[in-house]
C-alpha cells in the first residue's frame, strides 16, 4: 500500500484539480533538488561551470532540469555566497560561469561526510563512519 498524502493543485483544462502526491514521489522529488544543488557545487569546485554544461553533465546521468529551475539554482547559491559569477565573452555571447567560493567549499566538504555517514547507514546498515574509505 502506498502512503498518499499533500493534495497538489494543478490546472487541467482551466480548472483547478487536486492530485495527491505520494509520500515516496515527495521524498524522492526533495532528495534529487538536494542532490541537484550538491552535483552544482561539486562541480564548480572542480573549475568554472555554467548553466548549459551543468545541464548537459545532470542529462548524462539521466536528470533533465530546465532552465527554469538551474538558472535560479544558479543565482541562489550566488546570493548565499557558496558561488561566484563572472562574465566572458564566448563566440560573441556572454556567458556566465560560476566558481565555488572558500564558503562554498566548506559547505560541500561538510555535506559529503555528512552525506557518506547517512548513506552508510541508510544503505548499507552500518554505524557511522565505520567504512573503509
Amino acid at each position: 500500500m502506498e502512503v498518499l498524502y499533500e493534495a497538489k493543485t494543478t490546472e487541467r483544462g482551466g480548472r483547478k484539480t487536486q492530485a495527491r502526491v505520494s509520500h515516496k514521489s515527495q521524498i524522492c522529488r526533495s532528495f534529487l533538488q538536494g542532490m541537484v544543488e550538491l552535483f552544482v557545487l561539486q562541480r564548480a569546485g572542480r573549475g568554472p561551470v555554467y548553466g548549459v554544461s551543468l545541464s548537459k553533465a545532470l542529462h548524462n546521468f539521466g536528470y533533465d532540469i530546465s532552465p527554469g529551475s538551474l538558472y535560479p539554482l544558479l543565482h541562489a547559491l550566488e546570493e548565499k555566497k557558496l558561488l561566484h559569477c563572472h562574465i566572458r565573452e564566448v563566440g560573441g555571447r556572454v556567458r556566465k560561469y560560476y566558481e565555488l567560493t572558500d564558503e562554498g567549499r566548506s559547505c560541500l566538504v561538510e555535506v559529503q561526510q555528512d552525506l557518506a555517514d547517512l548513506v552508510e547507514e541508510i544503505i548499507f546498515e552500518k554505524k557511522p563512519g565505520t567504512a573503509n574509505r
